[in-house]
């Protein structure tokens, strides 16, 4: 059995079991194209005859990368304002499409 790969040396075809294996571990940032799959293309032959299969991975993306605060906040609010009053709203630059849940932690006074 052959293949041929858009990504060489990423992906393996067991000749005998037609499994195929990851040679490489798989980061779904550091690909060119991440939303499109990947493809190799799987040939099985007895010697005479042959047919051909594209096998598609698609990279789902895994939780790798901690999130990172787009910018410092500041923020001025005066001691009139309403209780529940908009101080800041918190903006992250980050490559997975995940929900965040953002929290308050060691709240302090700086003076």
């Amino acid at each position: 059995m052959a293949d041929q790969q858009e990504h060489p040396g990423l992906f393996s075809v067991d000749s005998e079991s037609g499994v195929v294996t990851c040679l490489r571990k798989l980061d779904r940032e550091k690909l060119e194209s991440p939303e499109r799959p990947l493809r190799a293309l799987v040939v099985a032959t007895d010697g005479e005859l042959s047919s051909t299969a594209t096998v598609a991975v698609t990279v789902e993306d895994a939780n790798d990368n901690a999130p990172l605060f787009a910018r410092l906040y500041s923020a001025n609010v005066s001691e009139a304002a309403p209780v529940g009053s908009v101080l800041v709203k918190m903006e992250t630059r980050w490559g997975n499409e995940r929900k965040l849940r953002f929290s308050p932690q060691n709240i302090t006074l700086i003076t």
